[in-house]
């Protein structure tokens, strides 16, 4: 089954996943560039009123991959719109797909970020996995919601959801 990483990261944090997941697996990743700078307010806006944005590279260079690897952020609740071109590619070329966050969760946000991707693309992720960042800390070190966004993961975080990642892919 020939794989690939597609990858979008408003903090960084997902490319960093998908980087060291790419080097543990020997797979393709390819990072998703917008067209326009992104804020917090085009988030907020592009969530709320679902628009897609600009994005490259194109998503039909997923005609050659059996098994698509999204990695990126979960935006209220929501895929981040980055992804949206390639969710609707899917929905007309179905491929087995994956979903895996680093995100700064809430409450049933797996159950949303499913539903999302179904009626997205129609076809449910064959994985999904979804890891707050309060999971990654200790009781100690446990930051705000209003911190999330700006937290970054340290190597050892990253090994650590790596190797979770690279355990749960190895197991298709």
């Amino acid at each position: 089954m020939k794989k690939i990483i597609i990858s979008y990261s408003f903090t960084g944090n997902n490319d960093k996943l998908a980087e060291n997941v790419s080097k543990e697996l020997d797979i393709k990743h390819i990072r998703i560039d917008e067209n326009k700078k992104r804020t917090i307010w085009t988030i907020f806006f592009d969530v709320i009123f679902k628009r897609t944005p600009k994005v490259n590279p194109e998503p039909y260079i997923l005609n050659d991959y059996d098994f698509i690897i999204f990695m990126g952020p979960v935006w209220m609740g929501k895929v981040a719109t980055p992804f949206h071109k390639y969710l609707e590619y899917l929905k007309n070329n179905p491929k087995k797909y994956a979903y895996i966050s680093i995100c700064g969760g809430s409450q049933d946000s797996d159950i949303k970020i499913l539903t999302c991707l179904k009626e997205m693309c129609t076809i449910a992720p064959t994985i999904i996995v979804e890891k707050h960042i309060n999971d990654l800390l200790t009781k100690e070190t446990k930051i705000e919601a209003k911190d999330v966004m700006k937290y970054k993961v340290s190597e050892s975080e990253i090994k650590q959801f790596t190797d979770i990642i690279v355990q749960r892919l190895n197991q298709l």
